[in-house]
């Protein structure tokens, strides 16, 4: 629950109500314990305004509620005064929103006054100019803090004073606003101090650093450090100067962090919980173990293959993509690499010969994850080669009106081969009745997605074969589909997006079937579903998406 702290303290009476009996004075504690333990925290703020005994004891019964604050001045100011008794040693996560710098700074001390024992700290549009101020108080507060996270701040940062003050500190992230200009992070804010290394195992700098002015010192220091990400802007973000080889150097960062084993640069749409978790497992084996990137000016093949090249023996997983520059370089290297190890392969936009596509998928024997967006073409040669991976089980492709594609044969000849579990095809509209009917015969197949891609077929009747599926999902599809969906009353999940045929009376059959096992439905564009039908599947299902 999010909660409003103020910065300046008002008083807050409790209303005795007049009780006979009050339960928190008579009944045993460990049934008191058990009545208090099943409420929320704004359950615990309004209890508190029952009378004066239920104001003093209630905090000491829920200390377990607010080991996690999430503060955000313009919410719930009656409960101001109240929260600051529930505070105390036992709150460890604190998340601050949408505060000024002179509420940021009340904050923080009000949360060194009640002696909270913090770990973990995130700010969120928060305002921090004043560096020295705000480094002083970090002193203050961080002798626990393991995490400190900036979302979308709108100003400069002394990252490495910052991080001094907490010298427990593991994970360090500082994301930018969309809207902030990105030479406002061209210089240091105040002089670099002059410190031991630090503890960092996860380091998260998306915003355009000058990689010798900013980025380099910060990294000296950083020895331990594990997982880094950075310059990764967000493709629909305002920015006007985007990364460029001044801001990526794939070997700087490694030759100051020699122990990274997940580097994510100049990328974005990627979640990082899973980073966030191996940075604290000790992991003997060097060597990059992910690298997720996009090319950008001064910054493409000629940087990328050679880094690859040299941590080909540790890579499982290679995201390759191309940035908002034109990337004329020459990518047939890859075709001559042999990345035993990798598991997952992500390719999208960069135009290189399907010939090496087709060595390089060869030539990574392990693969059991590959997408495929918008290359210059998919030859039998590449059909080909995802059908030699033996261990291939989640294919997502994607093709556009330039994309040089396989016959229908040659598609028919793959569907009916792979032995895929998850298959996403994107655009393109070349899933033909012939296609569709190989791709009904996958029997081991649990998830497929045909977005943009099946207006041409006639008939979604093959699907009905798919016994062992757990998610469909279909864009554009003009063939019926009421009693294709009555037939498949197996699939737990299932989206229709710009789906015409779909009618009222089909989702209601598909939700009313005895044996459906349907628990969450997303419609989206589906002009003939009305909002009726959708409180009619609410009271049926788990989760309805409906637009």
């Amino acid at each position: 629950m999010k909660c409003a702290l103020p910065f300046s303290i008002h008083h807050d009476n409790p209303c005795p109500i007049p009780m006979q009996h009050d339960f928190l004075s008579t009944l045993p504690f460990d049934i008191i314990d058990n009545i208090i333990s099943r409420l929320t925290q704004l359950d615990c703020l309004e209890c508190m305004a029952v009378s004066r005994l239920w104001y003093k004891l209630i905090p000491q019964y829920t200390t377990h509620l607010w080991r996690k604050v999430e503060i955000c001045l313009q919410e719930n100011p009656r409960f101001n005064v109240r929260i600051l008794h529930c505070l105390g040693p036992h709150v460890q996560t604190v998340q601050l929103a949408h505060c000024n710098e002179e509420q940021t700074h009340a904050i923080l001390s009000t949360l060194f006054r009640y002696h909270c024992t913090l770990h973990s700290i995130e700010f969120r549009k928060c305002i921090i100019v004043d560096q020295i101020r705000f480094v002083t108080m970090m002193r203050q507060i961080s002798s626990n803090l393991k995490v400190l996270t900036f979302i979308e701040h709108n100003y400069n940062m002394a990252f490495l004073n910052v991080i001094q003050a907490c010298p427990q500190l593991t994970h360090f992230s500082y994301s930018v606003h969309s809207y902030a200009p990105p030479e406002v992070y061209d210089i240091e804010p105040l002089p670099l101090p002059s410190c031991s290394d630090t503890n960092l195992t996860y380091l998260c700098l998306d915003a355009v650093l000058s990689k010798t002015i900013r980025t380099a010192p910060l990294l000296q220091k950083c020895p331990k450090l594990k997982c880094l990400l950075i310059s990764n802007i967000a493709a629909d973000s305002d920015f006007y100067v985007w990364p460029t080889d001044s801001a990526i150097d794939l070997d700087l960062f490694f030759r100051y962090c020699p122990n990274i084993q997940y580097l994510k640069c100049n990328a974005f749409g990627f979640k990082h919980d899973r980073w966030i978790q191996n940075a604290n497992k000790i992991q003997s084996q060097a060597g990059v173990r992910e690298l997720i990137t996009r090319t950008a000016k001064g910054y493409g093949a000629n940087q990328i293959i050679p880094f690859i090249q040299r941590h080909a023996s540790t890579l499982n997983t290679l995201s390759l993509d191309d940035g908002y520059w034109t990337d004329d370089s020459d990518w047939s290297p890859l075709a001559h690499l042999h990345l035993q190890h990798l598991d997952t392969f992500s390719c999208k936009y960069l135009k290189f010969e399907a010939r090496v596509l087709s060595l390089f998928l060869l030539q990574s024997p392990a693969l059991t994850r590959v997408t495929l967006w918008c290359m210059q073409e998919i030859a039998n040669d590449v059909l080909t080669a995802l059908n030699a991976l033996v261990n291939l089980s989640q294919l997502d492709m994607g093709v556009n009106s330039t994309t040089l594609l396989p016959s229908e044969q040659s598609w028919c000849w793959f569907f009916a081969n792979a032995k895929l579990k998850s298959l996403t095809l994107r655009w393109g509209h070349f899933v033909t009745d012939q296609v569709l009917h190989q791709i009904g015969s996958m029997d081991p197949l649990e998830e497929l997605a045909l977005l943009h891609t099946a207006r041409n077929a006639s008939s979604m009747e093959p699907l009905t074969r798919l016994k062992n599926l757990k998610r469909l999902e279909l864009w554009s599809v003009q063939a019926p589909l009421d009693q294709v969906l009555a037939d498949m009353p197996w699939v737990p999940r299932i989206a229709l997006v710009h789906c015409p045929t779909v009618t009222n009376v089909g989702l209601r059959v598909l939700v009313d079937a005895p044996q459906s096992k349907l628990s969450r439905l997303r419609i989206e564009h589906c002009r003939s579903i009305h909002f009726l039908t959708i409180e009619y599947i609410q009271q049926k299902i788990e989760s309805v998406r409906f637009r």
